[in-house]
Order: C-alpha cells, then sequence, then structure tokens
C-alpha cells in the first residue's frame, strides 16, 4: 500500500545558499537522511548503529523504512515490531510498522493480502490513536478506506471524515488528501487548485513544488515555463535532493537549452554526488526527440557509474535506454550488448526483450 505515500544582498544570498547546500550534501543525521530520500546514506548510516545497540528504539524505526525502499519487507516488519516493542507510546514507530505490513499486502497480493490488509488496518489505527495531530497515519488510512473492499474493513465514509481531519490538523496536508482523493477515485477534476492552496498554505514546502513539476510536466499541461518556475523554487528549498534538478533538467533539455542543462547537472553533481537521476531525466528527453544522442549516450553513461537509489531508474532500465540511444546512432552491435547487459540484471524487462527480438 503506496501512501505516498524549498550587490553585496546578491553575494549574501549566494553565500547562504551554498552553505544550504553543503548542509544538506554533508548533514550526517540518519533522520536527516531519510527525510530526504537519501537511502543509500541511510542504510550505511544505520546498519552498524543497530548492530552497535540492537535496542536503539530509533535507528531501529529509522532502518525499517530503508529496508522498505530496497524491498525487504519482511526485515522491515521485524525492524518496526522491535522499535514499537520499545517504544510502544510513538505514533511514527507504530505507523512504520503499520506501513510496512501494507507494502507487504501489496506485495503478495492473493488471499494472503488480506490478512495482511486486515493487520495493516488494526496497525494503523493504533498509530492514529497515539496521536491525535498524526497526519502520516490518518493519510495512509484515507487511502486504505479507499482501496480496500468491505470484507477487509474498507470504508469510503471513514476516508472522507480522515480526510476532513488532515485538513483540521495541517491545511496544506488537507489539500494534499483533497489531490489524492481525486487520482483514488478515478475523478476527472484537475489537481491543479488543491496543490497551489496547498503552497499557499505553506509556501516552503518542498514536496508541494515537486508535485507541480509533475503536473505541469505531465500530459495534457506540458506547461515548460511553470515546471521550470517550481524546480527552481525545489532546488532554493533543497539544494542537496534531486528532484529540481530533474525537473529543470527535463525542461533545458527539451528547449535544447544547453548551457543551462550543463550548469544544472554540474550543480545537481556536486550538491547530491550519489544520485544521478537527473542526468537519466535528460537523457530520456533527448532519446526520445534524438536532438543530440551523443549528449544522450553521455548521460546514460553516467548513470551506470554508480548505484542508483532504491525507487529510481535501475542499471538495467539505463542500459536499455542506452541501447536505444546506440541504435538511433547506427551502432548496432553496441546496443546490442547493452540489451544483454540489461536482460543479465532483469530477464523481465519487457521492454529490453521485445527491443532484443527485433534487433536480433
Amino acid at each position: 500500500m503506496r501512501f505516498r505515500i524549498p550587490k553585496t544582498l546578491v553575494l549574501l544570498g549566494l553565500a547562504l545558499l551554498s552553505a544550504l547546500a553543503r548542509a544538506a550534501v554533508n548533514d550526517p543525521s540518519p533522520d536527516a537522511l531519510v527525510e530526504a530520500d537519501h537511502w543509500k546514506r541511510a542504510r550505511a548510516a544505520l546498519e552498524p548503529r543497530v548492530q552497535a545497540n540492537p535496542n536503539d528504539a530509533k535507528a531501529l524505526y529509522l532502518l525499517s523504512k530503508v529496508r522498505v525502499k530496497y524491498g525487504d519487507l519482511d526485515g522491515a516488519i521485524s525492524l518496526a515490531e522491535k522499535a514499537v516493542a520499545l517504544d510502544g507510546r510513538s505514533a511514527e514507530y507504530q505507523w512504520q510498522l503499520a506501513e510496512s505490513v501494507g507494502e507487504k499486502a501489496d506485495k503478495v497480493g492473493g488471499l494472503s493480502a488480506f490478512g495482511l490488509a486486515r493487520r495493516f488496518k488494526r496497525e494503523g489505527e493504533k498509530a492514529m490513536a497515539l496521536d491525535a495531530k498524526h497526519v502520516d497515519s490518518r493519510f495512509g488510512m484515507m487511502i486504505f478506506h479507499l482501496r480496500a473492499p468491505g470484507i477487509v474493513g474498507g470504508d469510503k465514509k471513514k476516508a472522507y471524515a480522515l480526510a476532513e481531519e488532515i485538513a483540521r490538523i495541517s491545511p496544506s496536508d488537507g489539500y494534499f488528501a483533497q489531490a489524492r482523493m481525486l487520482r483514488e477515485e478515478k475523478k476527472s477534476e484537475s489537481p491543479e487548485s488543491y496543490y497551489l492552496k496547498a503552497l499557499s498554505a505553506d509556501p516552503r514546502r518542498y514536496s508541494t513544488h515537486i508535485a507541480l513539476v509533475n503536473f505541469y510536466f505531465s500530459a495534457p499541461q506540458q506547461k515548460y515555463d511553470l515546471v521550470e518556475k517550481y524546480a527552481r523554487e525545489a532546488v532554493k528549498l533543497e539544494p542537496g535532493r534531486t528532484g529540481g534538478y530533474g525537473g529543470q533538467a527535463i525542461v533545458f533539455a527539451r528547449q535544447k537549452r544547453w548551457k543551462e542543462l550543463d550548469a544544472t547537472l554540474a550543480q545537481a553533481e556536486k550538491n547530491v554526488p550519489d544520485n544521478f537521476t537527473p542526468f537519466y531525466n535528460a537523457g530520456n528527453i533527448l532519446l526520445a526527440d534524438g536532438s543530440d544522442l551523443p549528449r544522450a549516450e553521455k548521460y546514460f553513461r553516467k548513470y551506470l557509474t554508480i548505484e542508483p537509489e532504491p525507487e529510481t531508474p535501475t542499471h538495467a532500465d539505463a542500459h536499455w535506454r542506452l541501447a536505444l540511444v546506440l541504435e538511433r546512432m547506427g551502432r548496432k552491435p553496441e546496443a546490442v550488448q547493452e540489451l544483454e547487459k540489461a536482460l543479465q540484471l532483469n530477464p523481465k524487462l519487457e521492454g529490453a526483450k521485445k527491443d532484443m527480438k527485433r534487433l536480433k
């Protein structure tokens, strides 16, 4: 259950931005790393901490979040259970247990998912009871009640009631809840007004700017001036995260603004040296329009030089996209080699399988 669930004066401003960027890159706090989706760094920090102190409830809770991202759901559940046993008063720990169970319910499917869904509901309700203002648990339970059949406790009336409760706790989150309900209910109404209201309620919320980047990039909007606007704001708010750079990279690649693209990718690499997703984003755009295939090749090869973060394109994806670039450049044997690498890493990558059959 995926509940997914910001001339002297100018120089001073630049100096402050630089300081913020360094802080975001170098902050060793596992809390900050998890909050900023730096899962590789969080894993490296938390695994030895838990090994050294198996009764560190906070570390167990955070490592459970990391385990979910890497797909180790049994490990995530076990860690969250230990955190809850050590501190049963924490709504955060309790909700992490619920989320881990929900993720497993999504993965296993079939009859096994029913028991896990019922457990998710129980654990989620415990989290809400522990903290009357805990938004994440209410947001997740809202989605559960929208999606789940009545046999496991789903109730759309409760979903709407939770959305209203979220809005009372946090207006910004309330608008996000309304936008999410539109999507879950498959309604034709645009979520744009809710995202803009969320931004007005909390102008410095990074996730709202990224939501607007994604919204304005998607069809049928494709309003690249607004993608650029909100991506730039996201970089100002969180220079140590890749979302804003990725949005800018897409716009600059699409509009062939090469100097700005180069500058953005250089800034992204400097401030987030262990996540090259903006290079992948730019490469995908260039592959689609064929405007600068050598650049696209360079970007995909760059992406392949480091381990990806979880929930970003895999190396198998990158080898596949690189193969398509090489094919369009007339380098068929190299393209086949890249497809072979992609399928070695992920034999179930259907697009790569079809392209291999076509090229051979």
